[in-house]
């Protein structure tokens, strides 16, 4: 069995993470006043979603809409906090837009503007780190038991995503 390198990297990474969690606090373990400046260390910086099926959500190159992807810049979101709505962001993708939470029963997408674009961070207690992203629907971004694929959905574990930061390194 071949291993790869980029694998291996993510790896690496979400240990580090993992391991940063742990010695610093830095982590998402309940919504109170101590932990709101730790949601505002994320504001501008490079991200990736895990999700529990051990893929990441990605923004194909199309004209909108939102899958999940083992790999590539489809899975790296910039989080944009948004000021004067306490553990509320925005995820803008590497075309530009934002995740987005239509007005229909269920389901997400990629837009430019609007309501649907803001999600609340949603601590889970005792989890390592992991989160939920709340839409304005009340609903929260869900992974489902399936090849591949994102939606919303009310509870379950499809809703537990762990937040991935992208370190950048330099070429010499």
């Amino acid at each position: 069995m071949k291993i790869s390198l980029s694998f291996c990297r993510k790896i690496v990474i979400l240990l580090l993470v993992t391991l940063m969690v742990s010695l610093t606090g830095f982590g998402f373990v309940n919504v109170d006043a101590a932990n709101a400046s730790r949601i505002k260390t994320l504001c501008n910086k490079d991200i990736s979603l895990l999700s529990w099926k051990g893929d990441y959500l990605h923004r194909p190159d199309s004209a909108q809409g939102v899958t999940t992807w083992s790999t590539g810049i489809g899975n790296k979101w910039t989080v944009e906090c948004i000021k004067g709505k306490k553990h509320t962001i925005k995820l803008k993708s590497w075309k530009g837009d934002y995740l987005h939470r239509p007005d229909s029963a269920q389901g997400v997408t990629t837009w430019s503007t609007g309501i649907g674009n803001e999600w609340v961070v949603k601590p889970i207690a005792d989890s390592n780190g992991k989160i939920e992203l709340g839409s304005w629907k009340g609903d929260s971004l869900h992974r489902p038991d399936s090849a591949q694929g994102v939606t919303t959905w009310s509870t379950g574990i499809g809703n537990q995503w762990i937040v991935v930061l992208w370190i950048e390194s330099k070429k010499s």
